[in-house]
């Protein structure tokens, strides 16, 4: 039995099976077993088509690979998220921020953030490895404009770390501004601390500014004595005010300039702790 299939112009028309071999103009006559073996040979690479496609254990697409196209799979969508710097977006209450994995979280009342968060949109972006026992976590208080930052390595914790601008208090009758900064450096901290201060009656010896905070202050007493700058009264002209922390943490003033009346002073000084 043979399997016939009839063109016209090279296109199929018509199948007819006949009993016998035949070639009549524009009729091909195909072998009926010659017929099955190319069908077959069709099916199994459209079949191996879908599988490329769709994949043949249930997932909707195979993920794309450096070698071949396709879709995305769930990491390669959370890797593209995070370069392009988009947030997910969780159920209030829910997202735990040491427990969370690798990505950029946006949400409120988020379990272990820092204290003294309200319940304000906050955003978390974690990066590192070893399945969470490595990792960065930055922790953002949108509404305040502040950033907490927590290293995780393995069994060790640092804690919340507020590494951003710190606003001090003014003491002695001051106005203007001193701040302070630490960042993180290896197993301890690099603190920066600058001022720009004034008050209406004159600079005496051993005027305490301001006094830092736990966690920003010497880890024992050291001799951190500097020269900073001093504007004489009502001119702009400059002359030299000592600088030291007493004990461990207060940010004291003292005269150098003996003769001339000052009630502003500025300087900034780094130190580890």
């Amino acid at each position: 039995m043979y399997l016939v299939l009839i063109q016209n112009q090279g296109q199929l028309r018509q199948n007819v099976l006949v009993l016998a071999p035949i070639e009549i103009g524009n009729i091909e006559v195909m072998n009926m077993d010659t017929a099955i073996k190319s069908m077959f040979e069709s099916l199994r690479k459209l079949i191996y088509r879908v599988d490329a496609h769709i994949g043949n254990s249930g997932d909707a697409h195979l993920p794309a690979t450096f070698e071949r196209a396709g879709f995305l799979s769930a990491e390669d969508k959370g890797h593209i998220d995070m370069k392009c710097r988009y947030a997910k977006t969780l159920d209030n209450g829910t997202g735990n921020c040491l427990t969370l994995g690798m990505g950029i979280y946006i949400s409120r009342s988020f379990i272990n953030a820092p204290s003294g968060v309200d319940d304000s949109l906050c955003l978390v972006e974690i990066t590192g490895a070893g399945q969470g026992l490595y990792k960065e976590i930055k922790f953002t208080w949108l509404s305040a404009g502040k950033q907490y930052n927590r290293y995780i390595y393995s069994d060790i914790d640092s804690g919340w770390l507020d590494e951003g601008w710190v606003n001090l208090t003014l003491l002695s009758g001051f106005s203007g501004y001193a701040i302070a900064k630490r960042t993180r450096c290896g197993d301890g901290f690099i603190v920066d601390i600058r001022y720009d201060v004034q008050r209406s009656t004159d600079i005496t010896a051993d005027t305490v500014i301001a006094t830092l905070p736990a966690g920003y202050t010497l880890t024992q007493e050291k001799p951190i004595q500097e020269t900073h700058l001093a504007f004489i009264n009502n001119s702009s002209q400059l002359t030299p005010v000592g600088f030291v922390i007493s004990g461990t943490k207060d940010l004291t003033l003292f005269r150098v300039d003996q003769v001339n009346s000052i009630s502003r002073a500025l300087g900034h000084t780094i130190f580890i702790r």
